[in-house]
């Protein structure tokens, strides 16, 4: 096992949405499952081709975030709206607050100023 990997091992949270978003990021597609050595070599991959400085735990909750906020739009890499997220992430996302859906929009890369 690598140095850092162990360090990986103890901090990130291997789920469904970081497992999709990965890949998503990385190559504009999305794959079902990965093992937990690629995926830990695919977060780093994403973590260094970042133009801006972000730390692990950052970058995990981007991840599970950005991923249940496209699975309940049924945004790629998901193929149809998923129901089954976090409920106070659905009640954050269901908010007509403005902040929140300006960074609603800045997380789905469709805002141009925060």
């Amino acid at each position: 096992m690598r140095p850092n990997l162990l360090t990986f091992l103890l901090i990130q949270i291997y789920d469904l949405y970081a497992v999709k978003m990965l890949p998503y990021h990385l190559s504009g597609k999305s794959k079902e499952s990965l093992s937990y050595e690629k995926f830990a070599d695919s977060f780093l991959a994403l973590k260094k081709s970042l133009n801006f400085s972000v730390t692990t735990r950052e970058l995990d909750r981007y991840l599970w975030l950005s991923g249940q906020l496209r699975a309940w739009r049924g945004l790629p890499p998901w193929r149809k709206h998923h129901n089954k997220i976090n409920s106070e992430l659905r009640c954050l996302f269901e908010s007509s607050d403005e902040k929140v859906q300006k960074l609603i929009g800045a997380v789905l890369g469709r805002s141009k100023n925060l």
